[in-house]
C-alpha cells in the first residue's frame, strides 16, 4: 500500500494546471484543450480544438498542430465542432504546443502557445527502473565428454584404414 501511494505521488507533476483555454473573436469561440490534465509518458494525449460559430460562418481548421517538441502526432480526427489530434509523448518534461490558428470568413482566431508538464513514472534521481528477477538462475549443465562416441569413432577409423591398406 505504501509503495502504491509513493508511486502515485511521484507521478503527479510538480505543479498542476488546467490545460484548457478559450479564445473569443466576435461571435466565434475557440477552445483548445489537452487531456488528460496531468499526462505521464505512455499516456495517449489528446489535443482538441473546438469551435463555436454562427451557422453562416465558414470555419477552416488547421491540418496539423505544427511542430510539437515533446510528442509525435499519431492520428487526426475531424468532428462537427472541431479537430482532435492524438499525441504520443516522447519523454518527460515540459511540452510546448505552438499557437494554433482557425480561419473563419476573412478573419482568424489564434490561440497562445500551450505549455504543460509531462510526468515520468520513474522516480526522480533514478536512472533506470528498479526491476528485479524473482527467480534464481538455473545451474549450467556440467560439461562431459562422451567417451563411448569417441571410442566408436576411433574404431571405425582404424577399420577403414586397415581395409584400405
Amino acid at each position: 500500500m505504501l509503495h502504491a501511494c509513493a508511486l502515485f505521488l511521484l507521478c503527479l507533476p510538480l505543479y498542476a494546471q488546467e490545460v484548457s483555454r478559450t479564445y473569443r473573436s466576435g461571435e466565434v469561440t475557440l477552445t483548445v484543450r489537452v487531456t488528460p490534465d496531468n499526462p505521464v509518458v505512455g499516456d495517449e494525449v489528446r489535443l482538441e480544438l473546438e469551435v463555436s460559430a454562427p451557422k453562416d460562418v465558414q470555419i477552416e481548421m488547421p491540418d496539423n498542430p505544427g511542430v510539437i517538441d515533446c510528442a509525435e502526432v499519431l492520428d487526426r480526427e475531424s468532428t462537427t465542432h472541431g479537430e482532435s489530434f492524438l499525441l504520443d509523448p516522447t519523454g518527460p518534461g515540459t511540452c510546448h504546443i505552438p499557437a494554433l490558428a482557425v480561419r473563419y470568413g476573412s478573419s482568424a482566431i489564434v490561440s497562445e502557445e500551450i505549455v504543460f508538464p509531462i510526468g515520468s513514472l520513474i522516480p526522480p534521481g533514478e536512472t533506470s527502473p528498479d526491476i528485479h528477477d524473482g527467480q534464481t538462475p538455473l545451474p549450467l549443465p556440467e560439461q562431459s565428454v562422451n567417451w563411448i562416441a569417441i571410442a566408436v569413432g576411433v574404431l571405425v577409423m582404424l577399420a577403414v584404414i586397415a581395409w584400405f591398406t
